[in-house]
C-alpha cells in the first residue's frame, strides 16, 4: 500500500486574534494588553509552506482471523526555523507503525495499533514584537500513539 498526501499549509500564514470586548484598563495605562473591541490583541506569523506526506505499508494475513500490518511514513513540517514558535515547535517526522487485526467472529473485528513518530529536533531563534530579547533554544519532540478499536456488524 502507498499514500501520498498534499496539504495546502500555505493558507495558514498568520493568526490574528481580535478582541470581542473592550478591556477595563485602556492600552498604555499600565496595561500593555488593553484595548477596545475590534482591535488586534496579537498576531502570530506562521509563514507555513505546503507539504507532501509519503507513506508505505503492508498487510500480511497470518491466518483467516489474523492480519498483521506495518507502515512507515515521512511527514515534513510546514514551518521553518525563522517562524517556529514554542507554541508549535514542529519539525520533520518519520512514522513507524504496526498493528494487528483479529476477527473473533464473522461480525466482529478487533484492531490494535502502535505508532512512533521520530521527530527531528526543532530549533527556535526569534523575537516577539513588544517583548524584549530573543527566544533561542531547541525542542526535542517525539510521539507514541496506541490505538484500540472494536467494530461489530449487525
Amino acid at each position: 500500500m502507498a499514500d501520498v498526501t498534499w496539504t495546502g499549509w500555505d493558507k495558514v500564514q498568520r493568526l490574528t486574534v481580535v478582541r470581542t470586548s473592550s478591556s477595563a484598563v485602556p492600552f498604555g495605562a499600565g496595561n500593555p494588553l488593553g484595548g477596545v473591541a475590534g482591535s488586534t490583541f496579537t498576531t502570530l506569523d506562521f509563514e507555513w509552506d505546503n507539504t507532501w506526506r509519503l507513506g508505505l505499508g503492508a498487510n500480511y494475513r497470518l491466518n483467516p482471523q489474523t492480519k498483521l500490518r506495518f507502515g512507515v511514513a515521512f511527514d515534513p513540517t510546514p514551518t521553518n526555523d525563522l517562524h517556529r514558535t514554542p507554541r508549535l515547535p514542529d519539525q520533520d517526522r518519520t512514522w513507524v507503525a504496526f498493528g494487528v487485526q483479529y476477527k473473533p467472529s464473522k461480525q466482529g473485528t478487533l484492531e490494535i495499533g502502535y505508532a512512533h513518530e521520530f521527530v527531528k529536533n526543532a530549533s527556535v531563534n526569534n523575537s516577539t514584537a513588544g517583548v524584549p530579547g530573543r527566544l533561542v533554544g531547541t525542542f526535542k519532540n517525539r510521539a507514541d500513539i496506541i490505538s484500540l478499536q472494536y467494530s461489530h456488524q449487525f
